[in-house]
């Protein structure tokens, strides 16, 4: 199996200085993907502006464009997070916390949650953590579900350190998806 990329964060331009946590979602472009099977990321957080970015985890969204009624990745962009009550987490037998990270202002949609899963079936739009396995082009489960729990750990109280904002930011940087 091939590695996943080392892919480093990018500088965010959006955000003013006295802004708390932050959340970055960096897509990989993998050529041997097939396009249905979703699009790969990196997950990074950074607790204030002026700490460095630390890797989080690895990520998959569905693939651009609509399968099946539901629209694929969310648009690159800066979104405000918050940490919500989840009635589907709150009756999962393996979560001790119903909260999931929510993504508000998505144009055009709701409901946008950071959480587990092991494939593009597992999401309805939302970004799915946990390690990225090429060869299966999906995610562990076991490990999404232990990757779930220290990204919601991320929210810590009322602590300035907690996510505000996820940027999503395209797969070519150097010309983000439009």
């Amino acid at each position: 199996m091939a590695t996943f990329p080392n892919i480093e964060p990018l500088p965010t331009h959006q955000l003013s200085s006295s802004e708390g946590g932050m959340l970055q979602l960096r897509r990989v472009l993998f050529p041997d993907t097939p396009k249905s099977h979703g699009t790969p990321g990196v997950l990074y957080y950074r607790p204030s502006p002026t700490s460095p970015w630390q890797y989080v985890a690895q990520t998959l969204e569905r693939p651009d464009g609509v399968y099946n009624g539901v629209k694929g990745r969310i648009p690159p962009g800066t979104y405000p997070l918050s940490l919500a009550w989840s009635k589907k987490q709150s009756e999962s037998k393996w979560s001790q916390d119903p909260r999931r990270p929510l993504l508000h202002g998505v144009k055009g949609r709701t409901g946008i949650q950071i959480h587990a899963g092991s494939g593009v079936g597992s999401s309805r739009g939302c970004i799915l953590v946990g390690h990225f396995d090429r060869g299966l082009y999906h995610l562990n489960w076991d490990d999404s579900k232990e990757t779930f729990k220290e990204v919601r750990n991320l929210w810590k109280g009322n602590s300035p350190s907690n996510p505000q904002a996820i940027q999503i930011v395209g797969i070519d940087a150097s010309s983000p998806e439009e």
